[in-house]
């Protein structure tokens, strides 16, 4: 049985067909929960609600201390 050698461009050649054979399926948009979720604007909005419902807490204890004082 002869030994068998490979022509010398024969990886080069391989792997340009596997990189073209996974790009050509590879999904290149992002799909849109992924963007929606790191977006920017989606953060900051989390960030001022946060700051706002905590505000409206603190000020909601305030009251229930201070509410009776007040009422007598």
């Amino acid at each position: 049985m002869k030994e068998f050698e490979p022509a010398p461009d024969f990886v080069d050649r391989v792997m340009a067909a596997v990189r073209t054979e996974i790009e050509s399926t590879a999904v290149l948009d992002v799909p849109s929960v992924s963007r929606w979720i790191t977006s920017t604007p989606l953060r900051w909005s989390l960030v001022l609600g946060g700051a706002a419902v905590t505000l409206i807490n603190l000020f909601r204890m305030l009251a229930s201390v201070f509410a009776p004082v007040l009422c007598r």
